[in-house]
């Protein structure tokens, strides 16, 4: 059921719903400002159960924000439970937000189903924070024996990160001194 109601600060349109339950919704929306809901009502047997009431203001963009509100709730017999009353001290329409408030990141330990490309793949977050993908079968297994693998590939991964180094080291060392036997040849040509 619609009916317009006319007050001073705008038109506004009763909405009623009946449930076969004895419950009632009204909601009044303002006409005037894109049909805005301005309070909300509900009742069960003709006693009052839940009011809220809503009041806005018209941003910078002439959006209408909520700006404050009160939320009545009352008892079975009709006699007031709570009431709230509500104020907005701030907000904001669309603010930029940086790509660094969306970053997730999860404590060691965590289990992950990885899915950003497409497909799923099981894991768990390292004590370094990184991801580690493992199969199934291998996250099918007890919390414990999930993370004692995790603890032994990450110092199998400190292993081969040493190794690696040391090769590099190496690489570097016999180039010095293949550049360096060089020049000695070198000067050794020359002073004859």
């Amino acid at each position: 059921m619609k009916r317009p109601i006319h007050e001073k600060e705008g038109t506004f349109i009763e909405l009623v719903a009946q449930t076969m339950q004895d419950v009632e919704y009204t909601v009044w929306v303002d006409a005037t400002r894109g049909c805005i809901p301005v309070r909300i009502h509900s009742s069960f047997r003709g006693l009052p159960r839940i009011d809220l009431k809503i009041a806005y203001r018209a941003d910078a963009c002439t959006v209408w924000m909520p700006d404050a509100w009160v939320l009545t709730r009352f008892q079975d017999d009709g006699s007031l439970s709570e009431s709230l009353d509500c104020r907005v001290t701030a907000s904001a329409v669309n603010p930029a937000i940086s790509d660094k408030e969306f970053a997730v990141t999860l404590p060691p330990g965590t289990l992950v189903l990885d899915s950003a490309d497409g497909t799923r793949r099981p894991g768990v977050v390292n004590q370094q924070g990184n991801l580690k993908h493992y199969t199934e079968a291998e996250m099918s297994k007890p919390y414990p024996e999930i993370m004692a693998m995790v603890e032994a590939d990450d110092h199998r991964g400190v292993s081969s990160k040493m190794y690696l180094k040391i090769l590099v080291g190496l690489v570097v060392l016999v180039l010095v001194l293949f550049v360096s036997l060089r020049v000695y040849k070198r000067r050794q040509v020359r002073s004859e």
